[in-house]
């Protein structure tokens, strides 16, 4: 009887263990996507009103000058990527994620703040441009460090089993973001005269956005830290310097790939701005780009990290990036000349599918390339170079592409280079860690 019901509580005891380990997870999965998400919303708030945005810190005689330089402030801060990477990073790697994580989503929102309440050019004159460019180095440096910090927390904290699942829903919160921001973009539109929304409704997404701070901020302060002691350097200083002493070419690697993804990104981002000034589609209709993308890139994310898991990494990193290199350009090229809005939105989510379906596992084969002692802060500043250097020009150099040579279907001759690039990487990244692998199964 006594040995009966000592094996029943202790059946219960694992159950009940099973259950708040499987809490944890999700509770982790939410934290390190919520504030990724709230990231690429900002980003992708800007980029979807960017033409109202430029009438009012860059009143230009010339609109495609204001348009530019509107974009130009854009990519200014990914300029602070770089050194929230490094800062942010290693601070992550030193008093662990949750503290980073905390301190990122607090600035993230300072900025987002900053660039909905600031008075335009008519109001500040100079001053104007100036803090709509600080406020977004600020962004830029908070996600500098988020990115690896939230990548580090949610593979660590996963099964073996399911680390490309993990990932996949911190890659599948960029385009959930996506899809809020087109979709308050398509209301506004809808609700809200021309004039309105170029004057003062283009601000109301950016306090939306700031309404998921509080929430963002609990969930991570009550997270379980993935870091251990042994694990823990003594100053960012340590871990700077390890990572020049040992981490320079996995660092690069990782540079290459995400620099791949993020010419991919930001071009599916540009959409909106593309069906505005090039197509010529009405606002409503535009603003429907980041909705059907954003749904679009969430489901194939989590459904690439899955396949991963059960498949394995190396089909599902090079077989989508194919397909998309090859059908890219034609299936874009007639999307445009049809003149079709279904047409052109149908084209556009296949290529999404094909970019988010293995975006997740190439992040997880970086991230995964590097030890817990440095992860946050090697994966951050390779995902930061990658993202400042191409994902931070991509947007003024489409619109360049377009306005210099007149052939609207340009910037994807750049997108299908950014997936090659992504696929070269990733190989060498696996055929690297294969061949550790194997080192260390030698020695025995």
């Amino acid at each position: 009887m006594d040995a009966t019901k000592t094996i029943s509580e202790n059946s219960a005891c694992r159950a009940q263990a099973s259950k708040t380990v499987a809490s944890n997870y999700r509770k982790t999965l939410f934290a390190g996507a919520i504030g990724n998400g709230l990231e690429f919303y900002d980003f992708a708030v800007y980029g979807l009103f960017a033409t109202y945005i430029a009438k009012v810190f860059f009143p230009m005689q010339s609109e495609f000058m204001g348009l530019l330089l509107a974009i130009a402030t854009f990519g200014v801060g990914f300029l602070a990527r770089p050194l929230g990477a490094l800062m942010i990073g290693a601070y992550a790697d030193r008093a662990g994620r949750k503290a980073a994580l905390r301190l990122t989503i607090l600035l993230m929102g300072f900025g987002t703040v900053m660039i909905g309440s600031l008075p335009g050019y008519a109001t500040l004159g100079i001053w104007a441009p100036i803090l709509l460019v600080v406020a977004r180095l600020l962004q830029g440096f908070s996600a500098g460090g988020e990115v690896g910090a939230a990548v580090s927390i949610m593979m660590e904290a996963a099964p073996a089993n399911k680390k490309g699942a993990a990932v996949s829903w911190q890659i599948a919160s960029q385009p959930i973001a996506l899809m809020a921001s087109g979709l308050i973009g398509f209301l506004l539109a809808q609700s809200m005269s021309a004039e309105d929304l170029a004057s003062w409704g283009w601000r109301i997404p950016f306090f939306i956005g700031v309404a998921i701070i509080p929430v963002g901020m609990y969930i991570r302060k009550h997270l379980d830290e993935t870091v251990e002691e042994v694990d823990v350097h003594a100053s960012n200083k340590e871990v700077m310097a390890e990572l020049a002493s040992t981490y320079k070419m996995p660092i690069f690697l990782t540079t290459v790939i995400i620099a791949g993804i993020a010419i991919n990104q930001y071009f599916f981002s540009y959409m909106t701005t593309y069906a505005i000034s090039t197509l010529k589609l009405p606002p409503s209709v535009a603003m429907l780009a980041p909705v059907l993308l954003g749904a679009t890139g969430a489901v194939f994310a989590v459904c690439g990290g899955r396949i991963a898991d059960r498949f394995g990494r190396r089909a599902v990193n090079v077989i989508p990036r194919l397909l998309l290199i090859v059908v890219a350009y034609p299936a874009f090229a007639y999307a445009t000349a049809s003149k079709s809005e279904v047409i052109f939105f149908a084209t556009i989510m296949g290529m999404v599918a094909l970019n988010l379906m293995s975006y997740g596992t190439a992040a997880l084969v970086a991230a995964d390339s590097f030890p817990k002692k440095v992860r946050a802060s090697a994966y951050s500043l390779g995902y930061a170079l990658g993202v400042t250097i191409f994902g931070g020009s991509a947007q003024v150099i489409f619109t360049a592409m377009i306005h210099y040579t007149g052939n609207p279907n340009s910037p994807v001759i750049y997108l299908m280079i950014g997936n090659a690039m992504t696929i070269i990487a990733v190989l060498a990244v696996l055929r690297k860690k294969r061949r550790a692998e194997a080192l260390v199964a030698a020695n025995g």
